[in-house]
């Protein structure tokens, strides 16, 4: 599972130095988390000061193989 970051975002940029995998950049003047790179450390989380700016993204359902 990885982290999304929602329109209640404030844009203060404290969760881009905490990221150990530098998952968080700056897209169109909005912060965004990437998710190949984001490992669930959940620092981003720990350091924003809006509750719910920041969420966990549920996991890509598995896409099952067609039958033969």
């Amino acid at each position: 599972m990885t982290y999304r970051i929602t329109q209640l975002c404030i844009e203060c940029g404290r969760c881009v130095p905490v990221c150990p995998q530098h998952a968080i950049d700056v897209v169109e003047g909005h912060h965004r988390i990437e998710p190949d790179l984001c490992d669930d450390t959940a620092m981003c989380v720990r350091y924003c000061p809006v509750e719910g700016a920041i969420v966990s993204r549920p996991a890509e359902p598995a896409v099952a193989s067609p039958k033969q």
